[in-house]
């Protein structure tokens, strides 16, 4: 860990030097360093996660969010909890650590968004709730795929997130998105069935390889590499090896 340690302040070091971001490939071992932190633990990577928290690019914050989580390291809690109003992938990140982590504080900070105006912070918090505190708050996610006031993108967070939870309703939601939706929601479903871990999430990826656009193909074969499973790796081996 003090590799990683030094690594990370001696990019510190060149972003002061530098006055400015650092130039794109090497401000990209930041993150990078970040979530390796997470993965490795100790009081190395609270150092590194302690500044990376409050850093500002957007990137870095996002994996000291899942790394913090990934820890479960209660100091963490406050910070997680400042950045739930944030937008995009942070703010999310935010949610999901706190679901990870199971504290008190966290809790009551989520239940805060169960009531707000946003449908997006409402979706977010039940998930959270749902990882933190039992199913009972499984059923905003589902409420929320039949409520005409959410756009589609929405509802297809809130399908990945029953996906991931173990509910086939979410993987048949977003079956129907990635067969029958405008261009963007089938990119959308995609690629949440290639993160959401289900077991029957190969089977709508498999019927989408149909389509004879390239490009969605290629997509599909991503994910059904990201989603594992002995039948996703040998389609996704096989497409490749016969150039598809």
């Amino acid at each position: 860990m003090p590799p990683l340690l030094g690594a990370w302040d001696f990019l510190k070091s060149a972003k002061l030097q530098f006055g400015a971001e650092l130039p794109p490939n090497i401000q990209a071992l930041r993150p990078a360093i970040v979530e390796a932190a997470g993965l490795i633990g100790g009081e190395s990577a609270r150092q590194i996660l302690e500044q990376a928290i409050n850093d500002s690019d957007p990137q870095v914050v996002q994996k000291a969010a899942g790394a913090l989580g990934a820890q479960r390291d209660p100091q963490g809690v406050e910070a997680l909890i400042e950045l739930l109003s944030k937008c995009g992938d942070v703010g999310q990140s935010a949610f999901e650590a706190l679901g990870a982590m199971d504290d008190r504080r966290g809790n009551k900070a989520l239940k805060g968004f169960l009531k707000s105006e946003d449908p997006l912070l409402r979706i977010q918090a039940a998930y959270a709730l749902s990882m933190s505190e039992g199913s009972s708050y499984r059923g905003a996610l589902v409420d929320a795929l039949v409520d005409g006031k959410i756009e589609r993108g929405n509802k297809i967070l809130a399908a990945y997130y029953l996906a991931k939870l173990g509910d086939l309703g979410g993987v048949d939601y977003l079956s129907l998105s990635a067969s029958k939706g405008g261009p963007h929601e089938k990119v959308l479903a995609i690629q949440a069935l290639g993160k959401c871990a289900h077991p029957k999430a190969a089977q709508p990826l498999l019927k989408a390889l149909a389509t004879p656009d390239a490009q969605t193909r290629l997509l599909v074969t991503r994910a059904l590499g990201q989603l594992g499973g002995k039948e996703a790796i040998a389609l996704a081996v096989s497409m490749i090896a016969n150039g598809d």
